[in-house]
């Protein structure tokens, strides 16, 4: 029996094979070492704090979620470096980073508010990048959070 795009149930075609390879890295091989791990990229979410959510249009609102989400390769890499400077497993878990936008669009008060990871050099890391980035003018001073969510692919 073939499906409608010519294979047998529960094969894979050679793209899916290739993208699943590409996808795993060494992972899937069974012998791969800590620092060769491919971990998943940092995913997120942005909290507008009141008053900041009912002054700024949503579309800048979006664009500042936008901008955590092209960070999200410096992001894995503080997390990535903490790893190999720790030598352990790599955390799992939720860091809450809470800023001030201003009207310039930096970043300033950035602070961790919470922590599931218990690393302070990720931690550290984020923070200070998070005060590199430019979001753009904004109309006002505005208080966010934004969640990095951690989930190691081992």
């Amino acid at each position: 029996m073939r499906t409608r795009f010519g294979r047998s149930p529960g094969t894979l075609g050679m793209g899916a094979l290739l993208g699943l390879i590409l996808g795993l890295g060494l992972v899937g091989c069974g012998g791969a070492s800590r620092q060769q791990r491919q971990d998943k990229a940092p995913s997120g979410a942005l909290k507008a704090v009141p008053p900041a959510e009912q002054v700024y249009p949503p579309d800048r609102i979006e664009h500042i979620q936008e901008v955590f989400g092209r960070r999200t390769q410096q992001v894995q890499d503080c997390y990535r470096e903490a790893q190999v400077t720790k030598g352990a497993e790599p955390p799992a878990g939720d860091v809450v980073i809470s800023m001030t936008l201003t009207p310039a669009g930096r970043a300033v008060d950035v602070r961790v508010e919470r922590s599931a990871l218990a690393s302070p050099p990720i931690e550290s890391c984020l923070s200070t990048l998070v005060q590199t980035w430019e979001f753009g003018e904004l109309p006002t001073n505005g208080r966010f959070s934004y969640t990095f969510h951690f989930a190691p692919n081992l």
